[in-house]
């Protein structure tokens, strides 16, 4: 079910993707204008495009990543105890053997 569920939003963004592509390709020649409190500044759309794609690059590598450091205090966690647990172990073993 996971694995469906994956390729089911793999194919739900890509479509959005090529939505989006078709869109920005049709309208490459144009320009694109933002206006703000000092003025105004109009930059190409095949830049525009460009600057969207690097920030959305840079943000999902920066969420990928973050939450890898999580899962890797999660599992050193997991690793910690699992010695604990295998220390007690042992030495459980060895009281139960000498008795």
């Amino acid at each position: 079910m996971k694995r469906i569920y994956f390729w089911l939003k793999l194919a739900i963004w890509l479509a959005i993707f090529a939505v989006m592509f078709i869109v920005f390709y049709v309208n490459r020649h144009s320009d694109v204008t933002f206006n703000y409190l000092l003025g105004e500044t109009t930059i190409n759309t095949s830049l525009f495009i460009c600057i969207v794609f690097i920030v959305g690059a840079i943000f999902t590598i920066a969420v990928l990543a973050l939450l890898n450091i999580s899962r890797l205090f999660q599992h050193l966690s997991l690793k910690s105890s699992v010695k604990k647990l295998e220390k007690e172990n042992e030495e459980l073993k060895r009281k139960t053997h000498v008795l």
